[in-house]
């Protein structure tokens, strides 16, 4: 029925089209009502489409983007939300970091070179990054950083046999240079890949759950959380679900 509604006017469209993209809507009726939001040239459908974005799933979000990115006039919004930290700026991939700074529009444009021109790092963050990268020039002891691994680890982290599937493996860590193992462990937030992003569900019932969503259906959603144990909800059930830009990985 949504479909019909999309070459009727924004204002018509709008109220059935933003209900839809709740997270209690099966994923197939939230891409449905991206898709007719996305046939209005409504200068509104940026902020629409943004409306909801705590609570959207990797896939729904990537819909979102795409959305968003397809029309100028809803580049305004996505930058909006962008200065207000409710879409971080390493969610957005390189081409669309790319259609923002080097847009035709001035004001686009100019908004988006300062948001992109640096990575922001706190005093404490760069200080404790100083200290570590001094210690990576300093002898090692494998048998001490086996124990810390084993304790503070392998709760969500796999290496070969031994582990869990929560956050990324680390089968090809070998190949990274330290100076990157070294940020990704005192800066787990910085760049969460959206696979491992932490999602914070309510209830009706005020449960609340944390965890990865691994999985969703048109009925429910799945979390996995440490030590590889996972927790199914119904969206019938669901009150509010919110996408955490802070990472399950403690820093």
């Amino acid at each position: 029925a949504i479909q019909v509604l999309a070459n009727t006017p924004y204002d018509t469209l709008a109220p059935a089209a933003i209900k839809l993209l709740d997270a209690k809507q099966p994923p197939i009726l939230q891409h449905a009502a991206i898709t007719s939001l996305g046939a209005s040239s409504d200068e509104r459908v940026g902020a629409a489409l943004l409306a909801n974005w705590p609570s959207f799933t990797p896939q729904i979000r990537d819909a979102v983007l795409k959305a968003l990115f397809a029309r100028v006039n809803r580049l305004p919004a996505l930058l909006d939300a962008i200065e207000k930290s409710v879409v971080r700026r390493g969610e957005i991939s390189a081409i669309g970091r790319e259609q923002l700074t080097a847009s035709r529009d001035q004001q686009i444009a100019s908004r988006a070179q300062k948001l992109f021109a640096n990575p922001t790092a706190n005093a404490d963050l760069l200080e404790r990054i100083d200290r570590y990268q001094r210690a990576l020039s300093s002898e090692r002891n494998v048998e001490r950083g086996k124990q810390v691994f084993v304790k503070n680890c392998l709760a969500c982290h796999k290496l070969n046999d031994e582990g869990h599937d929560v956050g990324p493996g680390l089968g090809t860590i070998i190949n990274k240079p330290d100076e990157t193992i070294l940020l990704d462990l005192l800066d787990p937030s910085g760049r969460i890949e959206p696979e491992y992003r932490s999602y914070l569900v309510t209830t009706e019932d005020g449960r609340t759950f944390t965890g990865i969503l691994v999985s969703e259906s048109p009925t429910s959603v799945t979390l996995r959380k440490e030590k590889g144990t996972s927790e199914s909800i119904l969206r019938k059930d669901i009150e509010f679900i919110k996408a955490s830009n802070v990472s399950l990985m403690p820093s």
